[in-house]
């Protein structure tokens, strides 16, 4: 039967706010949990309904990391890792960073977005009020002097009288390399890693520092490995399958080439602990500096990408609609006026 989701646990707001309140009880005290003989009635009523749960026995990650749901998983890692190594506190806010850094990016991207939104628009009703002006004034000045269309006349007439068609098609034009790259870059791939350089840099520098914090406390490789894979966002079949590709000597994708070949050098003893972990550090501050560069460089490259297409747009409609239909114009004119002098 597969496993209910309560209400609270589909609003992400309460979510991260039971979360907040348990890593804040637990960087206050050893226990977040209240005392066997006391009760959780001072307790917010969702915080008060885990401990309840965790009492009765269930593991804190079942209870809140609950479904198989791409946060679900990351925050069982951090959870897990917590709980293993005494900095459970850290875990949760861990995997509270990476949310807030989340919806920050969304944010920064939807503001971003509003100019180049509004140009688009202003860009479609002024190309629209250009096609359906136009065409009338060039056909009726190219009829004072000549009695039949020529092709280019016809065809201007023809995308008049399928003007929305015409709309339609030029707003596709418009928005096609912006969509065609935001849908390239949603999703994973087939081995689970993220199309989008931001999220997965994010992802595998969390998985970093979850392997760093086991690696100071000396957890075997196999948990590393699987805590780890679930870190960066890897199926719960791929992190149990993490230590055996370690083993086999193969790179594990979610996590990036460079923290899978330092789990491999590890366990083939060619690189020491203490060096390992130190190379680690150093991998979880690089991928969270270059997370950051590429959450900015898609901030800025996805606007500029819209308003460039609006203006490549409006170039086109201009040179093809207005200036080449009136020179071709002007050309029959002087034709007429040279044939007749003659």
């Amino acid at each position: 039967m597969p496993e209910t989701t309560p209400e609270i646990w589909k609003n992400r707001r309460d979510w991260m706010a039971i979360c907040q309140a348990i890593a804040y009880r637990a960087s206050a005290s050893e226990s977040w949990l209240p005392a066997e003989d006391g009760s959780a009635e001072d307790l917010p009523a969702p915080v008060a309904a885990v401990a309840q749960e965790v009492m009765r026995g269930k593991p804190l990650a079942d209870v809140l990391a609950r479904g198989d749901r791409l946060a679900a998983r990351i925050l069982r890692a951090c959870i897990e890792t917590g709980e293993q190594t005494g900095r459970l506190a850290d875990g949760l806010l861990w995997w509270l960073s990476w949310m807030e850094d989340r919806q920050r990016a969304r944010g920064r991207l939807a503001t971003a977005m509003v100019y180049p939104s509004i140009l688009v628009c202003v860009t479609l009703i002024s190309l629209g009020v250009v096609v359906w002006n136009i065409v009338p004034t060039i056909e009726n000045s190219y009829l004072t002097f000549h009695r039949t269309h020529p092709w280019w006349l016809q065809g201007l007439s023809l995308m008049r009288a399928n003007f929305p068609a015409v709309m339609v098609a030029i707003t596709l034009l418009t928005l096609l390399p912006p969509v065609a790259w935001w849908c390239r870059t949603r999703g994973v791939t087939r081995s689970g890693v993220p199309r989008n350089r931001a999220d997965r840099l994010a992802q595998q520098a969390l998985a970093a520092r979850v392997a760093a914090v086991l690696l100071d406390r000396g957890r075997p490789l196999s948990v590393i490995a699987r805590l780890a894979t679930l870190a960066a966002g890897g199926t719960t079949r791929l992190a149990d399958e993490a230590f055996d590709r370690i083993r086999a000597q193969q790179p594990v994708p979610v996590l990036g080439r460079e923290l899978s070949l330092a789990l491999i050098a590890m366990h083939a003893d060619i690189l020491p602990g203490r060096e390992a972990l130190e190379h680690v550090r150093e991998l979880t501050e690089l991928l969270s500096h270059g997370a950051r560069t590429a959450d900015l460089y898609r901030t800025r490259w996805l606007p500029l990408m819209v308003a460039a297409g609006a203006g490549a747009a409006t170039v086109a409609i201009y040179v093809f609609l207005v200036y080449l239909p009136w020179v071709l114009m002007l050309r029959d004119i002087v034709r007429v006026d040279w044939s007749s002098s003659l």
